[in-house]
This record gives C-alpha cells, structure tokens and sequence, in this order.
C-alpha cells in the first residue's frame, strides 16, 4: 500500500501500477497452480503399475 502511495505521490499513473500489481498476483497464482499440478502428475505416476 505505501508503494502505491510512493506512485501517486510522484505523479505515476495509478492505472498502470494496478494493471502491473494485478499480473504479478496471477502470475504467482500461475506459478502455484503449475506446481500443483506438477505434484498430482507425479503421484499418478507413481500409481501406475510397472508392466508398461
């Protein structure tokens, strides 16, 4: 929040500090759910028989 004051202040476009907040938010949800499903993939593989 103060960085957003520290942009303002300074004369920054708010609309870009927002756009820019709002893609580091989803890009850290993107990383977490890759590794989310990194994680799954390896436990199915791990439950597959070995005969193949």
């Amino acid at each position: 929040m103060e960085d957003l004051l520290r942009v303002v202040s300074a004369g920054g476009d708010i609309g870009i500090y927002i756009l820019i907040l709002i893609v580091w938010k989803f890009s850290e949800r993107l990383v977490k759910l890759e590794t989310t499903i990194t994680m799954m993939l390896r436990d199915n593989r791990k439950r597959e028989p070995e005969g193949r």
